[in-house]
This record gives structure tokens, sequence and C-alpha cells, in this order.
């Protein structure tokens, strides 16, 4: 490393060192210092070669180094408020687009509108919206060359985009009238308007001068090639280098390369190229997994990738919650029935084998219900307080109906709640369940197991507090397509927490008041059936061995035509939702006829439904 510094260092004071401006002077110091301190790397790693060294000062360089020169000169870049009585040659204003210029006004999470006003204080937001007002007109006031400009279509979403009000309202002020954003296509000829058509447009029509770096350079020469009827793939830069990298990027993962055609790469979730052994370790050796993150897989393998191989999440981002979240209710609702369940358990205040909650049963479950309503509401969470009351009335609801279809599930079966919570595989002192076939360890937690009287058979019920609807599929396949295997986890841990137990049955409880059906799988998940069990042990080696042989295709499902969230099935609730293309629909139906992802398609069923 301290080689190709010095080296470095003595081309600059060769060739870039004599009659520079201030600024460029001060860039090259900053540059030497850097190279100065990159030395440091030999006490890390003592041998480099030219292409990590030079990667390295890329990186370096492409990173921006703050002010240079004297303050007053070269380009400001801020937010309109930043700039607010500054003084410029030339203002470019850009962004126009609606719900951006202005920006919605959101209200304050700590004290609402109305608190406010009730404690005497005038409308925020329209203070908020006359202060942005006023930040807009100081910045177009800053300079006597003033241009504003908007994207015409957001290149996130592939959606159109549209003027503000603000631009509109300078628009209407060049023309003499009233100018609408459907007006604006039509005024093409207006000396004050410049359109142009894509990206691509303006960098064909940028002088030599205006290409910044090396890509946009690149992109240049290959505009050139494909404006005379060549294919952008056969130029040279399209072969070599970051470009050609793009370009086979963009290729594979669309599905239009010439040579493979519709094949699933590895630019778009096929790691089966992984070498060595590299390959196995995407198979958790050791460390026991849980039945969702397989489950995860069967749905949308790249979902599985991204959350479980690369370990991604979500940001949470605070906001102003209209009311509690679903995420939020279902675990509420399960704290108090676990809390519910192991009381009575500690107590050894059960009930036999259909007899009915006491009075004093349900006096317990309303303190644990209110202390837990209360500690919701002190952590913020349970939204406006008109619509907490309707949801809190709604899960007592539930809580009321839970206890009558208790007492009538312990009747048919001739069980007692026995275990709560139930660990195995989490914590140190937890078993470890593992599937005999597959040699595969779980972990996780039951929310409850039902043992009988005589401890011949046992029941394991896991609550599900959302609809019953995406769990139809239950009584055709006992495992979904592989995307429900908690039962079958469930029941080994259960068989082996009580190996005295002959019979181990399983099944979703729906607690909704209006769910129907209660149960799901209707016959309840027997793990000792023959078909049942085959069929459990055969989805969890195929999701087992998709893994290890690197396939993560990016799935989507059918389209949903929700009012409110329409969008493929499996990514509507994706955390990775705006990580996936925006056409991911029709790349699956190319990438779907490659061979290696035919053991999928087996699982999931899609090859049948074809």
């Amino acid at each position: 490393w301290a080689a190709h510094c010095d080296w470095a260092i003595r081309l600059l004071d060769t060739y870039l060192s004599r009659d520079l401006s201030e600024s460029d002077s001060q860039a090259g110091e900053r540059i030497k210092e850097f190279l100065a301190g990159l030395t440091a790397a030999d006490s890390i790693d003592p041998v480099t070669d030219l292409e990590t060294f030079t990667r390295t000062i890329r990186e370096a360089l492409a990173s921006p180094i703050g002010q240079l020169g004297p303050t007053g000169s070269g380009v400001f870049v801020s937010r309109f408020g930043t700039a607010n009585g500054m003084k410029f040659d030339a203002v470019w204003l850009v962004g126009m687009i609606e719900g951006a210029a202005p920006p919605a006004v959101r209200p304050d999470p700590l004290l609402p509108e109305t608190g406010w006003q009730a404690a005497g204080g005038g409308s925020r937001a329209a203070q908020r919206a006359a202060e942005e007002r006023a930040d807009y007109l100081s910045a177009l006031a800053s300079a006597p060359r003033r241009a504003l400009s908007y994207p015409v279509a957001d290149g996130n979403s592939q959606r159109q985009s549209y003027p503000s009000r603000w631009f509109l309202e300078q628009a209407s002020a060049l023309e003499g009238r009233q100018i609408y954003s459907g007006d604006i296509a039509g005024l093409s000829d207006r000396p004050w308007l410049t359109r142009t058509p894509s990206s691509e447009t303006a960098l064909a029509d940028a002088s030599d001068s205006a290409l910044a770096d090396e890509h946009d350079y690149v992109l240049r020469r290959l505009l050139r090639w494909k404006s005379n009827g060549r294919r952008v793939g056969e130029h040279p830069l399209a072969l070599a280098g970051s470009a050609g990298k793009a370009i086979r990027l963009e290729r594979e993962r669309t599905g239009r390369s010439r040579s493979r055609g519709g094949r699933f790469t590895e630019f778009d979730g096929n790691l089966s190229g992984v070498t060595g052994a590299a390959g196995t370790q995407l198979v958790p050796a050791n460390s026991p997994v849980s039945a969702t993150s397989l489950e995860a897989w069967a749905a949308c393998p790249f979902r599985y990738f991204l959350g479980h191989i690369l370990r991604l999440s979500a940001l949470e981002s605070p906001e102003d919650a209209a009311t509690i979240s679903a995420l939020e209710r279902g675990s509420l609702m399960h704290d108090i029935l676990e809390e519910f369940t192991r009381e009575i358990i500690g107590s050894e205040r059960l009930p036999a084998p259909g007899q009915p909650w006491s009075t004093e049963h349900r006096n317990l479950l309303d303190e644990i219900t209110k202390s837990h309503f209360q500690d919701a509401e002190h952590r913020g969470v349970t939204g406006r307080p008109l619509l907490w009351e309707l949801a809190r009335q709604e899960i007592l609801d539930d809580l009321e109906t839970f206890l009558e279809e208790d007492a009538s599930l312990r009747a048919r079966h001739g069980t007692i709640a026995l275990m709560a919570e139930a660990d195995f595989g989490s914590r140190g002192d937890a078993p470890v369940v593992q599937e005999p076939e597959t040699g595969l360890r779980f972990r996780g937690r039951i929310d409850r197991i039902d043992l009988a009287d005589d401890g011949k058979s046992a029941l394991v019920i896991d609550y599900k507090t959302g609809s019953p609807r995406p769990y139809g599929g239950l009584d055709e396949d006992v495992i979904d397509r592989g995307k429900r295997l908690q039962l079958g986890v469930y029941s080994l841990a259960a068989r082996q927490l009580f190996p005295e137990a002959a019979q181990v049955k399983a099944a979703y409880w729906f607690t909704r008041t209006d769910a129907k059906p209660r149960f799901a799988p209707s016959s309840y998940f027997d793990v000792d059936d023959s078909e049942s069990g085959d069929r459990f042990r055969h989805g969890i080696a195929s999701i087992i061995e998709g893994i290890g042989s690197g396939l993560f295709p990016a799935r989507p499902g059918p389209w949903v035509s929700h009012p409110e969230r329409p969008g493929h099935e499996n990514c509507r609730y994706c955390d990775f939702n705006s990580l996936c293309p925006a056409r991911r629909g029709d790349f699956w139906q190319r990438k779907k006829s490659d061979p290696s992802i035919a053991g999928y398609l087996a699982l999931s069923g899609e090859d049948e439904e074809e």
C-alpha cells in the first residue's frame, strides 16, 4: 500500500502541481492527505495489487469532500429554507412535483393539532404551509436567472408525476393565462419551456465538457453506437468494466439475454454456482431454525434470501398511526392469553374437561386484560382514542368468544391446558427438536399444549388473531405448499416434551369473534398419520434441498386487486417490496421456465395451476 501511495503522490506532483487554481490546489492537498493515511493499510494487509488500489482510490474520490475555495463561490445545494436570504447568479428549483413542493404538512406526533388549538394556538398546519411558501418565494427571488423543473415520471415506482401548483403558477404567469398540468404537453413551442424526452436524450445532447465522469462518457459512446443501428452489447465498452457488468445484469435479470433467454441467473437469485463449502452454509448446520423462516422460502425464496441469508430488515419509521396495527393487536392478544393461561396453570385452578370458566377465572382475565391495555396505551401504539375504544371492545369480544370456545374445545377432546408458550430450541436450557429424516434442528414457542387426563393424547394450539382466509388451503394440503409448517414442527416438539402421549394433534385457532372456520385444518394435523406425516417431511426436504442448492427466485404470486393495498400476493406485506422491479410479474413468467426451478414449482403448485 505504501509503495502504491508513494507512486500516486509522485504522479500528482509531476503532472498536476503546476498553475493550479486555489480550489484545485486545496483538492490536491486533500487527496495527498488521503494517500498518506492509506499507507497505514499495510498493517492490515501488506499485499495489494493495482486493481484493488485503483478501486479504493475511485471510491474515495466518489465521495464529496466538502467546501472548496472561498465561501460564496461554486455551487450551493440545499433545501429552499436553507437558502433563505442568500444571493446567487442563477438558481435551479428542481423536483417541483405535487406532494413535494409544497411538501405535505404532517401532524406533530407529540402534540396533535386539536391539542395545540385547545391551548390557545392558531392553526399550525396553516402556519407551516405559509412558512414553506415564504421559503419557496425567497429561493425564487435569490437570483436574476431562475429555472424550475420537474420529472414527468417517477423512476422508482414507474408512475407519472404531475407538476406542483407552484410550477403551474409560474407557467401561468409566463403564458398569461391559467395553465393546468394537462396543458404542459401542448406548450412545447414556448421560449420559456424546455422539454427533455428522456435521460438518454439529455446525455446524448450534452457537450463533451458536460460529461462529468467515466460513466457518463461510456454511456455517451454507447448511445452513439446505438444511434448508428448497432446493438449496444456488441460495443467493446459493453463487454468489460462496470458498464458491461451493468448491461449484463439488466439483461439477465429481465430475461432478455439472447444467449440465455429466460434462464434463471445469479442476478435474480440463482446461487447454485457457489463453489466449495460455501454452498452448504446456506442451510444452518448447527443453529436451530424456525418453521416460519422455511415457510418464507416456500412463499418467495428471494424474500428468504434477503431476510435470512443476507439478514436484511425493514427500517421502522415512526408515524402517527390512526389505530392499533394488526401486528401490535396480535401481540397484545397473545400476551393476554399467555399470562392468563400461565396464571391458571400455576395456581392449579384449571377447570376440568368440559367445565366452563368460573366467575373467578373471568375476573382474572379481566384484570390481566386491563393491565395489558394500559401498557399498550403507555407505549403509544393504540392510535386515536375513539378508534382505540372500538378496537378495545373488539378485543374484549374476542376474549369472551375465546372462553366459550375453549370450554367446548376441552369438552370435545377431554383435555386441560397444561403448558403455555412452551419453548424449544430458543434458550440454552430449552430442548432442541430435530426432524429425524433431514436432521434439521428447530426452535420456536408453542402457544399452548393441552393434555388428556390419562396423558395418552395431546393437543397443540397455535393462536391466530387475523383472518382464516390465508389458511384455506390446509384442508387440501396439510402444509399448504410448504407455507404452513408450524403445526408439524410443533407436533414434533410436543411429542418430545410428552413422550408418553400416543397421539398428538395440532391446529390453528382463529380467535376473532367473526372467524369462520374457527380451527384449521378442520380435521386437525396429525404428524403420525402416514399421508400427513409424509407430506410434512417431503415439504421440509424440498425446502432444505432448494436452500442448499442456492435457489432463491423472486416469486411475486398472483395479482390481488385490493382497494387499499393492491399488488402481488407475496409482495403486498413484504419488507423488501421496494427492492424488486415494478414488472416482477413479467420477469417471473420468463424465469419460471428454467429447469432448475422445477422442484420449487412442484412444491408451490404453480406448475399444476398452469
